[in-house]
């Protein structure tokens, strides 16, 4: 069995709202997830006093997200993303180069 952490979308034209899910790997997109652990926003909001900067809200229960990482479920490459800037997952060291 393989389980995803991976983004499903929700909302309404042109403002989509997205689920951090996780899922098993055989079944679709828009079957019933294995959990639900957090929401993702992707419309930018200004930032109350300083309107030249966005906010985009994420609502993640890193408790579960840690757990499910724990027991080997496979982020997908935006999962990844928001993760790292979240501290969830550490960031890649770079590459060591050898002569």
């Amino acid at each position: 069995m393989g389980v995803r952490i991976r983004l499903v979308r929700m909302g309404l034209k042109r403002n989509p709202i997205y689920n951090i899910t996780v899922s098993d790997n055989k079944r679709g997109l828009n079957k019933k997830p294995i959990e639900v652990i957090g929401t993702y926003d992707a419309h930018s909001k200004p930032l109350p006093g300083a309107p030249d900067k966005k906010l985009k809200e994420v609502h993640i229960d890193f408790e579960r997200a840690r757990y499910w990482l724990g027991v080997g479920a496979q982020p997908s490459d935006t999962i990844c993303s928001l993760f790292r800037k979240f501290g969830i997952m550490p960031k890649p060291s770079p590459p060591t180069h050898k002569k």
